[in-house]
């Protein structure tokens, strides 16, 4: 599933930038990061001025190494038992997606959260919930 969201916001970048008119108003559930943290910025500033989208790849790659050097120092090892302990775990909540802490149940992070976005302005922005709110949406669209 993963995989198919990863293509559908690749798909969406692309449709965002090559043809914005027709983007415009497109609404997505989707993991997304928090566009309050001040974080964000920095780390969308750094990827752009490489010439790199900030897509969905980087934000939750970020995230997931972010989580995996906590596990690592929690563990005090390398060693993957350890780590995977360390892992199964985890309370990790320092991170810059909208989640709770990361509490792995049956290998499934019950504190994620996915945002509702909407391309506007030429952007993605979140519109739900909002605590996160960057624009109101806007629907019905007009035709």
């Amino acid at each position: 599933m993963v995989g198919n969201l990863r293509h559908v916001d690749d798909q969406l970048d692309r449709l965002l930038n090559e043809f914005p008119d027709i983007a415009d108003g497109i609404i997505d559930c989707n993991h997304w990061f928090n566009p309050k943290d001040p974080r964000v910025a920095t780390l969308k500033g750094r990827t752009q001025a490489k010439g790199a989208l900030f897509s969905y790849e980087v934000f939750m790659t970020y995230t997931a190494m972010m989580l995996l050097a906590d596990a690592i120092e929690r563990a005090k090892s390398v060693d993957r038992a350890a780590i995977t302990t360390a892992l199964a775990s985890s309370s990790f909540k320092d991170h810059i997606m909208p989640y709770g802490p990361t509490k792995f149940v049956n290998g499934q992070n019950t504190g994620a959260r996915p945002l509702l976005t909407q391309v506007t302005r030429g952007d993605i922005n979140v519109i739900l919930p909002d605590s996160y709110r960057q624009v109101a949406p806007i629907f019905p669209l007009k035709a």
